[in-house]
């Protein structure tokens, strides 16, 4: 039986005075209300322990608590910790609506392969020996730290990691979850024009696997392409990744000057548009990889008047756990911090290939790793593949 997959969640629980509990002494010296902090087991392969800076600050903007984590020292040794520090309520800060407002905010520091012994003091240099992580930075939320109340407030974290897998050029790793893409606009000829020519197709990849025994499911919206021709008149095509199988119409004129006729397909494709196709590639790699590995390519057919500065693409995926799903319907959640790909070709001629950017490396190109953040509203994905 395949256990489910947990997102690293960092759950912080305020709780207000309780009668007869010892007051919690925070790194101010403030003497406040207990506050008990919970982390959930880390999934990532290979990752034995995480190291969090935990900030509280009052409603006057005073530190509360500042303290390095680990979830070894405080745990299971397997990422699951508990700390208990303390919230303010004071009554003399004088909050305007009665209410006394704590903001807490939370900083991954690092993430091991075995036991930290030594994490060094809040805001410290990073202990040695990090795996590599993509940052999401500093997330922050507020709560009502009321007394004798107990007052709780959870992060809920799905951190983004640089993945070795022999059937992926560039990968990244986010759960137990692997994935890679690309936009390559080199203008390899693939696709056929209306003079059963092969003519310049631009790739776009997306390919992940849910880790063994899991069942992946991809997550990607409508494709679109804005155009402006430097006169004042401007266009969209829209292309749905899920129109179909092989191409999805018949391909206009070369000039792009022929409405390629997509009947009753949701994809859309200008008159004066730079496309003249769209094919799409997807299903499922061998099984012989031990994985379920799931691809989603689409080839899209440029013509020959694509004008630089003219046209611009975009688009977003992810990917999920079907069996146990972090997307419920695949929407991120309002709040929840979870990885997707962005993809965002600003001038389609001379895009060159565009590999999948983490961190420092490829910064030019379109292909890059987001996070949705704890202010972030919910984002919604608009096809799954494979469907529920």
């Amino acid at each position: 039986m395949r256990l489910p997959v947990l997102s690293p969640v960092l759950a912080l629980a305020l709780l207000g005075a309780c009668a007869g509990g010892a007051p919690i002494t925070a790194s101010s010296g403030f003497s406040g209300a207990p506050m008990t902090v919970n982390i959930a087991a880390l999934t990532l392969t290979g990752v034995v322990d995480a190291v969090w800076d935990v900030t509280v600050e009052n409603e006057a903007g005073d530190a509360v608590i500042t303290r390095r984590i680990t979830s070894s020292a405080y745990g299971d040794s397997r990422g699951s910790a508990s700390y208990v520090a303390a919230c303010d309520a004071q009554t003399e800060l004088g909050a305007p609506d009665g209410v006394h407002d704590n903001r807490v905010t939370i900083e991954l520091v690092g993430l091991y392969g075995a036991r930290i012994e030594d994490a060094g003091q809040h805001h410290s240099a990073r202990p040695a020996g990090s795996l590599p992580f993509n940052d999401p930075g500093p997330l922050s939320r507020t709560l009502d730290c009321e007394a004798n109340a107990d007052n709780t407030v959870t992060f809920d974290v799905t951190v983004m990691r640089p993945a070795n897998q022999g059937f992926f050029d560039i990968a990244i790793q986010f759960n137990d979850i692997f994935c890679s893409a690309k936009f390559d606009c080199a203008g390899t000829n693939l696709l056929f024009d209306s003079e059963s020519q092969r003519s310049p197709t631009y790739v776009l990849g997306l390919s992940c696997a849910a880790g063994p025994g899991a069942a992946t499911q991809l997550w990607m919206d409508d494709i679109l392409i804005s155009c402006d021709d430097g006169a004042g008149n401007t266009w969209e095509s829209t292309i749905d990744p899920l129109d179909g199988d092989g191409d999805l119409c018949d391909p206009g004129s070369a000039d792009g000057q022929t409405d390629p006729d997509c009947g009753d397909l949701n994809t859309s494709l200008h008159a004066n548009g730079p496309v003249f196709q769209v094919a799409v590639y997807k299903g499922a790699q061998s099984e012989d990889l031990g994985q379920d590995v799931r691809y989603w390519n689409l080839g899209i057919g440029v013509t020959s008047e694509l004008v630089a500065g003219q046209c611009s693409l975009s688009t977003k995926a992810t990917a999920d756990d079907r069996s146990f799903p972090a997307l419920e319907g695949g929407q991120i959640a309002a709040g929840q911090v979870y990885p997707y790909i962005e993809i965002e070709i600003d001038d389609l001629v001379g895009c060159g290939k565009n590999p999948l950017s983490f961190g420092s490396e490829n910064p030019e190109s379109g292909v890059r790793v987001v996070y949705r953040s704890t202010g972030d509203q919910a984002l919604d994905f608009k096809h799954a593949y494979p469907a529920n």
